[in-house]
C-alpha cells in the first residue's frame, strides 16, 4: 500500500524471514522501487552475509541516496554465510 513512497525496500537480511521476502518481492514486482540487502549485524557471524552492490562507487551520503533513488543497487550475499532468507541472484 505504501510502496510508491519509498525508493527501495530491504529484500534480504538475516532479520528477514522467507515469508517476508516473498511479500517484499511481490511489492517490488508491482511498484518501481529498488531492492537492497543488509547484513544487519546484530551478531558478528552474520556481518557481510547480505549487502548491497552498487554499479558505481558511492563516496558520501548524497551519492548513496542518489544510487538508491536511481535503483543502481542490487542485493548480494556471501556464499557459505548464514542466509536466513536464502541467496539472491
Amino acid at each position: 500500500e505504501h510502496g510508491p513512497l519509498f525508493d527501495a525496500l530491504e529484500l534480504v537480511s538475516n532479520n528477514v524471514s522467507r515469508e517476508t521476502r516473498k511479500k517484499t518481492e511481490h511489492l517490488l514486482s508491482r511498484h518501481a522501487m529498488g531492492a537492497t540487502g543488509s547484513s544487519d549485524g546484530h551478531e558478528t557471524a552474520v556481518v557481510g552475509c547480505y549487502f548491497t552492490k552498487f554499479s558505481e562507487p558511492v563516496h558520501d551520503l548524497a551519492g548513496f541516496v542518489a544510487a538508491l533513488k536511481g535503483r543502481r543497487g542490487r542485493p548480494g550475499y556471501r556464499p557459505g554465510g548464514p542466509l536466513a532468507c536464502g541467496p539472491v541472484e
